[in-house]
């Protein structure tokens, strides 16, 4: 079944705008633009490496949500919110690690921390945010010894890159479709 859902995205994204993101230079996640409907935006994403970066991030929603729709990814998160303004002791720090898997819903508030690691192969999620961002993201990072903080990144802009990335079956950064594959064999 999973295979199945993984193709029919995969036919989906082909004709959807597409954003590669990148980490150290390499590719992690692909973002498919879907739609906006009442405030709420709608992307198709399919992991195709773990965050690279040891910092976990936040969004900048108030809200944002992913349904894992085929393979699974574990991801780490911190048990409780870190203020924006101030420093934490890195031990008094505890994280949660879990495996989503297919048809799980994963909940990401604006004061989540977490990073996803370990994708497994096909992995695609729908994930939906509100519109208007009420923060910039952020960055845990380490703030001298034993101390973190969370470094601010980006801008509260809207971002429309929806309108300038190329389709997905036209992105030259984009990893190959399973789809790709089987043509390439025949």
């Amino acid at each position: 079944m999973s295979n199945f859902i993984s193709r029919a995205c995969e036919r989906l994204a082909r004709n959807r705008p597409c954003r590669v993101l990148k980490a150290e230079g390499r590719p992690y996640l692909e973002r498919y633009y879907l739609s906006e409907i009442f405030g709420v935006r709608a992307y198709l994403h399919r992991f195709v490496d773990g965050d690279y970066s040891e910092a976990l991030h936040h969004h900048p929603w108030s809200w944002s949500g992913s349904l894992i729709l085929s393979g699974s990814y574990k991801e780490e998160r911190i048990d409780r919110p870190v203020q924006h303004d101030g420093f934490v002791a890195e031990s008094a720090l505890s994280f949660i690690t879990r495996t989503l898997t297919s048809g799980s819903l994963n909940a990401i508030s604006a004061k989540t921390l977490h990073r996803i690691v370990d994708p497994a192969p096909g992995t695609w999620t729908l994930f939906i945010h509100v519109s208007r961002k009420t923060q910039k993201w952020g960055q845990l990072v380490p703030a001298g010894p034993g101390l973190l903080k969370i470094k601010e990144l980006g801008s509260l802009d809207e971002s429309t890159w929806e309108n300038t990335c190329p389709l997905g079956k036209d992105h030259p950064e984009r990893e190959p479709f399973l789809s790709d594959q089987k043509l390439d064999r025949d």
